[in-house]
């Protein structure tokens, strides 16, 4: 299961404050039960984690080799293993759900989601040359394409964040995934338009909506930055021959 990240752990600063790309793994049961029904109680103790939770740490010591292994591969990794379009198709996906709950109403208060829609189709055409861009890539010039490979990379997830001097929100800056504002440890697509929308949808007056096309301004700015972070090549697929 991969669910976006909310604000359940340390990793909050480090994605939705800078734009380092981060995980949260976890093993969980298959019931509907809560994953971890001690979290944030003082039953929560390293004696009960030993011999109730998971006797004989097995499972912790599992997720533990499964993180150095990753660890392991990404810097062993000349090329990082990671696919831009894996992260658009994601977009896409829940866009396609979150157009089918917000939709309507944003029509109602004559909010058009198209500029969403076009510059979404602009980021997952610039993931899908970017790396089309980088498979001619021979000897002569394979670790200064690798390099801007990487970088371009690395960079992609920081095209997402509010700047620093946005007022609202500053250790939530991420614009596309983020902790729902309800307060459930849930991670949403378009944390701060979806809060937006909501704060408008219970107050009902102007200033509210005004706010959610500020918000929806934002999304279509970052999807553009990340495309453009794609797009912004030195080497081309033709300099690879």
């Amino acid at each position: 299961m991969i669910a976006p990240l909310a604000s359940g752990s340390d990793f909050v600063s480090f994605l939705s404050g800078l734009g380092i790309a981060s995980a949260h793994l976890q093993f969980v049961n298959k019931d509907p039960m809560s994953d971890y029904p001690a979290y944030h109680t003082a039953y929560d103790t390293y004696e009960a984690v030993a011999n109730r939770t998971d006797p004989g740490l097995h499972s912790l010591a599992t997720v533990v080799k499964v993180v150095g292994m990753v660890l392991l591969k990404l810097l062993d990794s000349l090329q990082l293993p990671m696919h831009a379009g894996d992260y658009a198709d994601q977009i896409r996906r829940d866009y396609a759900t979150f157009e089918g709950s917000y939709a309507p109403v944003l029509e109602d208060h004559a909010i058009d989601l198209e500029p969403v829609t076009k510059a979404l189709v602009q980021f997952e055409q610039a993931a899908s040359s970017f790396h089309d861009n980088y498979e001619g890539m021979n000897k002569n010039n394979l670790l200064l394409a690798l390099q801007e490979y990487n970088d371009r990379l690395v960079q992609l997830e920081r095209a997402f964040l509010l700047p620093s001097s946005y007022p609202h929100h500053p250790h939530f800056r991420h614009v596309i995934y983020g902790p729902s504002s309800d307060g459930s440890y849930q991670g949403v697509l378009f944390p701060h338009l979806t809060a937006a929308i909501e704060d408008a949808k219970r107050d009902n007056h102007s200033p509210g909506w005004n706010q959610v096309r500020e918000s929806l301004s934002y999304v279509v700015h970052a999807l553009r930055s990340a495309a453009n972070v794609l797009n912004s090549t030195v080497l081309t697929k033709h300099d690879a021959h």
